[in-house]
């Protein structure tokens, strides 16, 4: 196995994380693209754990104002 994506063609082109975001602007989008990356890794050893993630700025900072989000 190769570690590659096998239907290439389902990947859009053009387009990266940071535009499919448009509900969140500044810090808090900066914040949760960060967290977002950590999870979305190809290679499973370079993901972070639940109990990583649990403990990430973006779910537990409280100085970062989500406005119910």
């Amino acid at each position: 196995m190769s570690g590659e994506f096998r239907n290439k063609e389902v990947i859009p082109s053009g387009i990266n994380l940071d535009d499919t975001v448009t509900c969140l602007e500044g810090e808090q989008k900066v914040q949760f693209l960060k967290f977002a990356r950590k999870m979305l890794q190809w290679p499973p050893e370079d993901r972070k754990t639940a109990k990583e993630l649990v403990e990430d700025p973006w779910l537990s900072d409280k100085s970062i104002n989500r406005g119910g989000i």
